[in-house]
């Protein structure tokens, strides 16, 4: 096979509380979760327990895939699909958010 592009890496994930993270967050007005790799939605995902999910529902979720929207989509109501995520995009997105 001819392969004209290869990468291995493996990711090394910050450590968060979602718990913690509701805490600090509690007076904002908008709150947007961004991500970008399948590894990162997995991760997501096993921190997420029962009692987060009625905050995190009302997040907003920023992904550049398809894909990734439909794997964190049952979790977040307000969902934002785009394939060039830069700083424009984001900004662009969460003033969307009002």
């Amino acid at each position: 096979a001819a392969v004209a592009y290869a990468e291995c890496y493996k990711r090394n994930f910050l450590p968060f509380d979602l718990k913690k993270l509701k805490e600090v967050t509690k007076g904002f007005k908008s709150i947007a979760f961004l991500i970008t790799s399948n590894e990162s939605a997995d991760h997501l995902i096993s921190k997420i327990k029962n009692e987060d999910k009625d905050w995190l529902q009302y997040c907003c979720l920023i992904v550049n895939h398809e894909k990734l929207e439909k794997k964190l989509g049952l979790i977040f109501k307000k969902k934002f699909v785009s394939p060039h995520i830069n700083a424009l995009t984001i900004i662009n997105i969460i003033e969307q958010l009002g």
